[in-house]
């Protein structure tokens, strides 16, 4: 795992710099305001509610024109919905098994 520390991006000075060290030793970073943190994980929190509301659409969208019998696929995207808000059990719902 990563330390935070070393992720961490500024607001003032270069700003390809990224972790606390890096920034120390580099002039341009004289204050160490942080900007963001350059991480996956940080890169999916800050898109979550998109991502949230681009699933509800897509599985409402989908359900109104169901064919082919892949139910099973709208029940997972609105139990992972439902996660995302709260509102159902805090369960791992099923993955389906697509065949190409």
């Amino acid at each position: 795992m990563i330390d935070a520390k070393d992720l961490l991006r500024f607001e003032v000075g270069d700003q390809s710099i990224v972790g606390i060290e890096t920034a120390r030793k580099d002039g341009s970073v004289y204050r160490y305001d942080i900007r963001g943190i350059n991480s996956d994980d940080a890169r999916l929190i800050a898109a979550a509610l998109e991502l949230l509301d681009a699933l509800k659409a897509l599985t409402n969208e989908a359900y109104r024109n169901m064919i082919g019998g892949k139910g099973h696929l709208i029940d997972n995207a609105r139990a992972a919905i439902a996660k995302a808000e709260g509102t159902g059990p805090d369960v791992r719902y099923a993955r389906a098994k697509v065949s190409a």
